[in-house]
């Protein structure tokens, strides 16, 4: 969980410069994990394309599934391990028979 791919581009100079800013010269784990939680939390909500993490830190918006890849980004460009999960919430608008 600690590779690169295109969706997450690590070594992108958006992704670095980034992570750079939001984590300083912070040392410890938890520091790190909660300043980029902030940042990723910060990214407002827009339905998303999927598009890569450099994309996203650009733009400054994506779905649910692009601010995963801003954070395995960020997590992946520090050697900490990171993976997506997906998952599926049903809504009142399914009907009961799908429940």
């Amino acid at each position: 969980y600690t590779e690169d791919f295109d969706r997450l581009n690590f070594a992108d100079e958006r992704i670095v410069s980034k992570r750079n800013e939001i984590i300083g010269n912070k040392q410890e784990i938890g520091e790190i994990l909660n300043q980029i939680q902030k940042y990723v939390s910060s990214i407002p909500y827009k339905s998303g394309k999927f598009e890569s993490a450099p994309k996203v830190v650009e733009k400054n918006n994506g779905g649910c599934t692009e601010h995963t890849y801003v954070t395995m980004a960020m997590l992946r460009s520090l050697g900490i391990p990171s993976r997506l999960v997906w998952n599926y919430l049903p809504t009142e608008s399914i009907p009961r028979f799908y429940l």
